[in-house]
């Protein structure tokens, strides 16, 4: 089971970003990809767009927001008011991509089993950055193709501090 998961994640990481399926496309969620099956990953949702993506039949959202960010502290009451799983882990920078806080993301991913999951933050890139620690810390992937996955999932920012956490040398110009 653990080693088909892995080649599953090292297909996905492997291969080029698929587009957004059209469901997804008309949403207009902010810097939104799909960098693995029934895995969604994107910027800040609104209230609407949890509610459409509710009818997509996502049944997990992970937010990677600290409740206390402006835009955000909102999705655990409608997440509970519509009988949704929602998770929040307060990532505020790099000193929060810790191994803790992958296991929690990987948690979060594996209690919607077979459903689907949005994660998301303000950008994506913080969503990136934990996919990726988790993909190789976790779920045993190589450090590179980690990274890919992270990119694939909106890293931008933080890949210097993700590149270190993955013993990768840093980017070159």
């Amino acid at each position: 089971m653990i080693q088909t998961l892995c080649l599953a994640v090292t297909l996905a990481a492997a291969a080029p970003p698929a587009p957004l399926p059209e469901p997804l496309q008309k949403l207009a969620l902010p810097q939104a990809h799909v960098p693995l099956e029934n895995l969604l990953s994107s910027g800040q949702i609104s209230k609407e767009q949890m509610l459409a993506l509710r009818d997509l039949g996502y049944t997990a959202f992970i937010s990677l927001r600290p409740a206390t960010e402006e835009g955000t502290g909102w999705e655990e009451a409608l997440a509970g008011q519509e009988g949704l799983r929602f998770i929040r882990i307060p990532i505020a920078g790099a000193d929060d991509l810790t191994r803790e806080n992958a296991e929690r993301l990987g948690q979060g991913i594996a209690a919607a089993g077979t459903g689907k999951t949005a994660v998301f933050c303000a950008s994506g890139n913080r969503v990136g950055a934990l996919l990726a620690l988790k993909a190789h810390t976790l779920d045993g992937l190589d450090a590179e193709a980690s990274l890919d996955l992270g990119l694939k999932a909106g890293l931008t920012r933080l890949e210097p501090s993700v590149r270190s956490l993955l013993g990768l040398p840093g980017k070159k110009p």
